[in-house]
């Protein structure tokens, strides 16, 4: 989304079908919903929140984003997958920083432009 977060429409709109009979399935709507009202209630916009994922510590320091981001520590305390996932959904996108060097991982540097069948092709190292 604009802002740097993962949202999934068609999950959000099956995992909250109170949501979507009352505003429907358009994406701006059920995007301008989960910001407006249910992000600060706990909903999830995407299913890759509920998952688990192996923390790299190349990339992601949980003790340097927890001393980094006091507000995320408030909303969702110290827990070092909770931390990880917050960066990966909301984070990495709105340009927060996940480890002390400042390095954030980047895509672009190591994934370049679609192939005409719409897969990413590794950049060539240089």
């Amino acid at each position: 989304m604009p802002d740097g977060t993962i949202f999934d429409a068609k999950y959000y709109a099956q995992a909250y079908p109170d949501v979507a009979s009352e505003i429907g399935t358009d994406i701006n709507a059920l995007y301008n919903h989960y910001v407006t009202y249910e992000k600060s209630e706990g909903r999830l916009p995407t299913a890759l929140a509920q998952a688990n994922f192996p923390i790299n510590p190349l990339v992601f320091d949980a003790i340097y984003y927890a001393q980094t981001y006091p507000d995320v520590v408030a909303a969702i305390e110290t827990d070092p997958n909770d931390l990880y996932k917050h960066y990966l959904i909301y984070g990495r996108g709105g340009g927060s920083i996940s480890n002390q060097s400042g390095n954030s991982w980047n895509r672009s540097k190591y994934w370049s432009a679609k192939n005409s069948n719409g897969s990413v092709k590794p950049r060539k190292k240089e």
